[in-house]
């Protein structure tokens, strides 16, 4: 697979474009994430070449099944504590003869507390059996709840500069479908009990952002994180998510998993658009600029500042 299938455009797009369906296999998002794997702390996707940079954590690609049980451990638990809960939830059910036996003990103590407080009448004994037999057979043991771990809340990183957005090659954000210069999304699992974010993905095809002092800051083509609070879509089915999904995760089975890596009821997106001012986070280094044939010997070479790790965005404000 080629690593990204994106196409040039050289001028700004408006933020609410959407990609027809025939355009959307022009600009294959999942593409820019070749060589990349999931951190199991923060569930960052990132380069697999170097452990996660914000956590240390070995990050590795879903090659195999054993790469994917490591990541299983990490969302659901070890080995021993995800077999006792499948133990758990079968026997919930009790067995037909517990049942028998609960019924006729909890229907006993009813009929002997109707007669110890004085409601010795037939008719009474009648009712408070029958009410102590019916709860006997009804019992059930506590449900316990699914409820898969989190990642690790990101800190946040220092500002080190702010710019504009320069005109670059378009990709396609998997949740809403906009074309964009950029695109962060976080799958969530929310419920009663909380929050828990399962999945945290984000890329480019590279561009350039022209700094306020006068200076061009390179962010490369793949993986990257916008560090904002992302919209919520309203809508949780998207083709390209699915295929997204399945890319990061060749195994992927939907809903018939009974340990998903990826589960969510949420999806929250952001993108950033040609023109819009950002927020450069986190420390960067300086890079030498290829195909410099003309420079005279005596001048110094081209250089551009590019992020140290993976690049960590904030929008500032849209065009």
């Amino acid at each position: 697979m080629p690593l990204l299938e994106v196409r040039r455009r050289d001028c700004a797009l408006p933020r609410e474009n959407l990609l027809t369906e025939s355009d959307r296999s022009m600009a294959n998002a999942w593409a820019l994430l070749d060589d990349c794997g999931i951190c199991p702390a923060c569930r960052r996707v990132v380069r697999c070449d170097k452990p996660c940079d914000l956590d240390g954590s070995i990050v590795r690609p879903i090659a195999s099944m054993e790469d994917k049980q490591a990541l299983i451990d990490a969302v659901w638990g070890s080995p021993a504590s995800r077999a006792e809960l499948t133990h758990h939830r079968a026997a919930r059910t009790a067995t037909v003869g517990t049942r028998v036996v609960a019924a006729l003990a909890l229907g006993t103590v009813c009929v002997s507390v109707v007669s110890v407080i004085g409601m010795a009448n037939g008719a009474a004994t009648i009712v408070f059996g029958i009410l102590g037999a019916a709860l006997g057979v009804s019992g059930k043991a506590p449900r316990r709840l699914l409820i898969p771990s989190g990642g690790a809340a990101i800190a946040a990183q220092p500002r080190f500069a702010a710019g504009q957005i320069l005109p670059c090659e378009a990709v396609v954000a998997p949740g809403g479908g906009v074309e964009c210069a950029a695109w962060a999304l976080e799958l969530r699992y929310d419920g009663r009990w909380g929050s828990r974010t399962t999945l945290r993905i984000g890329a480019s095809a590279g561009f350039n952002v022209a700094l306020d002092g006068g200076e061009h800051l390179r962010i490369p083509a793949g993986p990257l994180w916008i560090q904002d609070p992302l919209p919520q879509l309203a809508e949780i089915e998207s083709p390209m998510l699915e295929e997204l999904l399945r890319a990061l995760d060749p195994t992927r089975s939907g809903d018939t998993e009974p340990w998903p890596l990826f589960p969510f009821n949420v999806i929250s997106e952001q993108t950033l658009q040609i023109g819009d001012r950002i927020e450069i986070l986190g420390a960067m280094d300086r890079e030498l600029v290829s195909g410099q044939e003309d420079a005279m010997y005596r001048d110094a070479p081209a250089s551009m500042l590019v992020p140290r790790a993976a690049p960590a965005l904030r929008l500032i404000s849209p065009r």
